[in-house]
């Protein structure tokens, strides 16, 4: 991933951000109306935690967007671990799906085509990185 793209994200994530729960609370919906029985598996994660989901989705989401690409490995790798969950890893097609959906609702007009490009690339890249730490040993 380019730095041209990973300024494009940082610069649309500093809109997103005011709105960031809002964001991440429509992403679960799309997410949970794309593949129902992801509820349970994204629910079961959190379950004895403090943390939300919304906000572990802004947490990293902000983390990665902050730093670089070689940044995004230790980022993912110190935050995630799906190998004995039941998150599986054709799971971030749908992820993906919603993410874009979410963005697009956010950003809305400002969503052009050059910013579409630079997030899915950025997607590509983190969930990648997260298929590499949590799958391949």
């Amino acid at each position: 991933m380019e730095q041209a793209t990973l300024d494009i994200v940082q610069r649309s994530f500093k809109k997103i951000k005011p709105s960031a729960e809002k964001t991440a609370s429509y992403f679960y919906k799309k997410l949970f109306e794309y593949d129902p029985q992801l509820k349970r598996t994204v629910n079961a994660l959190y379950t004895g935690t403090s943390v939300t989901k919304e906000a572990s989705f802004i947490n990293i989401l902000s983390s990665a967007i902050s730093g670089s690409e070689e940044t995004i490995p230790n980022l993912v790798h110190s935050n995630t671990n799906f190998q004995n969950t039941e998150v599986k890893p054709t799971h971030f097609d749908y992820v993906g799906t919603a993410f874009i959906a979410s963005l697009s609702k956010v950003l809305k007009d400002e969503f052009t085509l050059e910013v579409q490009l630079a997030w899915c690339a950025f997607y590509s890249t983190l969930t990648n990185s997260v298929k590499n730490a949590s799958y391949i040993q």
